[in-house]
């Protein structure tokens, strides 16, 4: 922590920002600020290699298409200045269709600066298997998780950019549209964003299954093409 303090305050003093709140987040650090000329902008630093190493690629390579805006950036550091934005607070058929959006604006060529989606899942697998050995998962689900990841990634489909967080917590309002904010930034399947879709449903699994159907009927009423079965798999 004392680190991760040492690199924001001298980021604040690099970049000549004035803190408006306290930093926020455990993974990220991230501040309400304003700019030597008094604009309102949001400080985040992460750590630059592992699961955040494509945060600030992706951004980039978005340029404001379905994303927050990055005014500066340091991205040895971790470091990336952003737009302000507000809170969305969407739900229901709003969240879907928001979700639906970005999922079309977000997918476009992966540039080669962001991790693989393999790379990163891969050890997430061998940590599911042997958790389900020494854990309370249930044995047959940790398998059957473990075996669908391992085929999906043994078969990739097209690799696009992907979020790799893509929720509503993560979508946030720019005028009248909507903007995703905090992406891992992987190249991928496009079907992948599914995973972190229903982290935020609440209940069991009806109310998943029925928000994975609301979601698939958003993205064709958008006109976006998903392949229904690796959705579910992922």
């Amino acid at each position: 922590m004392c680190l991760v303090k040492s690199l924001l305050d001298s980021i604040l003093d690099d970049w000549q920002l004035t803190p408006t709140g306290e930093p926020l987040g455990s993974r990220a650090q991230v501040v309400e600020v304003r700019t030597v000329d008094n604009r309102r902008a949001v400080l985040r630093i992460s750590e630059p290699t592992g699961a955040h190493a494509g945060t600030i690629p992706a951004l980039k390579t978005w340029r404001t298409h379905g994303a927050v805006e990055v005014l500066r950036a340091a991205p040895a550091k971790g470091a990336v200045l952003l737009e302000p934005l507000e809170p969305a607070g969407l739900w229901g058929e709003d969240e879907t269709d928001a979700l639906a959006l970005l999922w079309s604006a977000l997918h476009i060529p992966a540039p080669a600066s962001v991790p693989t989606l393999a790379n990163l899942l891969s050890p997430v697998l061998d940590d599911i298997e042997d958790a389900g050995r020494r854990s309370g998962l249930p044995p047959q689900l940790a398998q059957q998780a473990v075996a669908l990841g391992r085929d999906l990634l043994a078969h990739p489909g097209p690799q696009v950019l992907v979020h790799g967080a893509l929720h509503t917590d993560h979508v946030m309002l720019r005028g009248g549209g909507v903007a995703a904010i905090s992406p891992l930034g992987l190249a991928g399947d496009a079907e992948a964003e599914a995973a972190a879709a229903f982290d935020l449903v609440t209940g069991g699994v009806p109310q998943i299954q029925d928000h994975a159907w609301a979601l698939l009927d958003a993205l064709a009423a958008a006109d976006v093409e998903v392949d229904e079965h690796r959705f579910r798999d992922w």
